[in-house]
């Protein structure tokens, strides 16, 4: 149940003095680490709370010395921990201080010694006699005296205590997370401790597996927390009721905004000539602790055009990230036609040959007029430019970030003048 498996000292021509040092930790107070040494011949008992006493022997004290001890220890088997409870951790002079014959004294210390006689008696209390030890005086002899020790003079409360681990935890939205709460008992408390949550918010779901604890004994506290609860520290208590004792314990939950981006452009339209290139940035904002890489593509561009993106370092708030994103254009993209035709067109020509035709004087100034305008005219038809912009009236580009399975988009339009 407890001690170690191997002895750590070198075994030598005589085995029986090989032994493991005391690991005696602080005067009453139980720990995982606290070990008697390596002994024989000691003496033991049992109290009424079915804990074991174990006083002196032969062995080896906190220095790894070997000698008769008269240390006094406690061992509870409910949490398997040692508790050094009296008499010298390390070697000395081991002599028995008696004290007044009949008067309890914490003062009082029988001396080193083993194989002594003992018992417990119908109080609680251990009896000791005689054995191989030392006297008052440091005399080493086969002893006759007789002892008494009083673990305590009251029984201790059956009651129970609740604690927590771990105390605190950090889930996200529509996440969950664990603790475990441990019972235990002192008095010879045996029973069942039914457990019941309080302060959780509606959207924090608490369950408990099992729903009580059989005395000393463990149960999982799961806290579910719903996709839609706010951020914010929740303070949540367990309270432990059975056997007429109540107890708590107190688990603080933190709820998080589960770590995602959203994407915006600035500006959110742009105009870019043909064969140039234009700009707008990329604004990503943090929610929830996001920090994760973002990798930046576009489509619905025109033919011939291209994207790029750039990170650009601003000194703004740290939940923001700018890159910016480039538009090349080709000369293509935006198109130039020319209509090509005749200097004098048919209308011209046929304008001229029906005035021709005209007999009266007063008349011929009037045709010339005519037939310079429409020669005019038919210049001007003939040189006309038909410009027809690609994707004119803005063109939507799709602007997509993707972080593992996070993808966010932001629309720009665009226009190639």
């Amino acid at each position: 149940m407890a001690g170690p498996q191997l002895l750590t000292c070198a075994a030598g021509s005589d085995n029986q003095n090989c032994g493991n040092a005391g690991v005696y930790g602080t005067l009453g107070v139980p720990a995982a680490a606290n070990l008697p040494g390596s002994r024989s011949r000691g003496s033991s008992w049992a109290d009424r709370d079915g804990n074991l006493w174990l006083f002196g022997g032969q062995g080896f004290d906190a220095n790894g010395a070997y000698n008769i001890l008269n240390d006094l220890w406690e061992f509870n088997p409910k949490n398997q921990q040692w508790a050094w409870m009296g008499g010298p951790s390390t070697g000395g002079s081991g002599n028995a201080v008696y004290g007044t014959l009949g008067v309890a004294s914490p003062e009082n210390l029988p001396g080193r010694r083993d194989g002594e006689t003992s018992w417990t008696d119908g109080d609680g209390n251990f009896w000791i006699y005689g054995g191989n030890g030392l006297d008052a005086t440091g005399f080493v002899g086969i002893l006759d005296d007789l002892w008494r020790y009083q673990p305590s003079t009251a029984a201790a409360p059956a009651s129970f205590t609740l604690t927590a681990n771990p105390a605190a935890l950090t889930v996200t939205a529509a996440g969950s997370g664990s603790s475990t709460i441990t019972s235990t008992v002192t008095g010879g408390f045996d029973s069942d401790i039914t457990l019941v949550p309080s302060g959780q918010p509606a959207s924090v779901i608490v369950a408990f597996q099992p729903a009580s604890i059989s005395g000393a004994g463990t149960a999982t506290m799961t806290m579910s927390v719903a996709a839609g609860a706010a951020p914010g520290v929740y303070p949540i208590t367990v309270t432990g009721t059975g056997g007429g004792v109540s107890q708590t314990t107190q688990v603080t939950l933190t709820v998080v905004s589960v770590p995602d981006f959203s994407l915006t452009l600035n500006p959110p339209a742009i105009v870019v000539p043909a064969g140039k290139s234009g700009a707008t940035t990329v604004v990503l904002t943090a929610t929830g602790g996001f920090n994760g890489n973002v990798d930046y593509s576009c489509s619905g561009l025109p033919a011939g055009a291209s994207c790029s993106f750039a990170l650009s370092v601003v000194p703004v708030d740290t939940s923001e990230t700018y890159t910016t994103l480039t538009i090349a254009t080709a000369p293509t993209t935006a198109a130039l036609r020319r209509n090509g035709g005749p200097m004098l067109p048919a209308a011209s020509l046929a304008a001229f040959l029906g005035c021709m035709g005209w007999k009266r004087r007063r008349r011929l100034v009037l045709c010339l007029l005519l037939l310079l305008g429409a020669s005019a005219l038919s210049v001007l038809s003939g040189c006309a430019v038909h410009y027809t912009p690609h994707g004119g009236g803005g063109n939507p580009v799709t602007v997509t970030g993707t972080s593992g399975a996070l993808r966010h988009s932001a629309t720009l339009s665009l226009t190639v003048d």
